[in-house]
């Protein structure tokens, strides 16, 4: 999963997540003795920036650059890569669903540092 691709966006993906950085604020917590918090980006609109408007030119057909999937698709017909304001309302909502999925692991002792293994796989 990366800053601009929805796809990988799974409840798994970010629990996992989410007990990373719980793990390695208390790494912190612990090593130097004062408080600490973990921040990361877990949702939220990304835009892939490029220099360029275009990227390729195949059988004489210019594609315009892909920008993310909150902009355009990353598919070869130039018709994909005409940016899609649905799309933006589409990172949106994920972005809000993604939240209140934490804020859900959270409130329900998720983040319980009694409870939270410090090994990595699970």
């Amino acid at each position: 999963m990366t800053a601009r691709d929805l796809r990988g966006l799974r409840s798994d993906l970010i629990a996992k997540k989410l007990k990373i950085l719980l793990q390695m604020s208390i790494v912190l917590l612990h090593d130097s003795r004062s408080p600490s918090f973990a921040w990361g980006r877990m949702a939220g609109p990304v835009r892939r920036s490029r220099v360029r408007p275009t990227t390729r030119t195949r059988n004489g057909v210019t594609l315009p650059a892909y920008r993310g999937d909150l902009v355009n698709r990353p598919g070869i017909p130039a018709e994909s890569r005409a940016a899609d304001p649905d799309l933006l309302l589409r990172g949106y909502e994920r972005a809000a669903l993604t939240l209140n999925f934490v804020r859900a692991l959270v409130d329900g002792g998720f983040a319980d540092c009694t409870t939270l293994s410090m090994g990595l796989a699970s």
